[in-house]
């Protein structure tokens, strides 16, 4: 995601240690967050009490939405200038590869 973003959307089953101030410099610039977890994920923040997450769900411009079922990679993201995809290795571990499209053509 990007802090110039304006629509940035993404779907993932994991946060960066970083993603609340990405988050909340979103959110103090009035950008609206469309955010798709695994339920993995959503259990983690709820054991974890994540003050942090709990603020920017109050702010309103965080949408978050929970995925059901099994998500095949680690996260897909795209806003106003890129595309992101963080796919898994065969054995589902992680893999440190990923494709990046930073082009605002390439979403036309």
């Amino acid at each position: 995601m990007s802090r110039k973003s304006l629509y940035p959307f993404r779907v993932t089953a994991f946060l960066y240690p970083n993603y609340s101030m990405l988050f909340s410099e979103l959110i103090l610039n009035n950008v609206n967050i469309q955010l798709i977890v695994s339920k993995d994920l959503l259990e983690k923040i709820r054991t974890d009490e994540d003050n942090d997450f709990k603020q920017l769900i109050q702010s309103g411009l965080l949408h978050l939405f929970v995925y059901p079922d099994k998500m095949d990679f680690l996260t897909f993201a795209y806003n106003d200038n890129n595309l992101l995809l963080n796919a898994l290795k065969d054995n589902m571990e992680f893999d440190n590869k990923h494709i990046l499209s930073c082009n605002p053509s390439a979403l036309e």
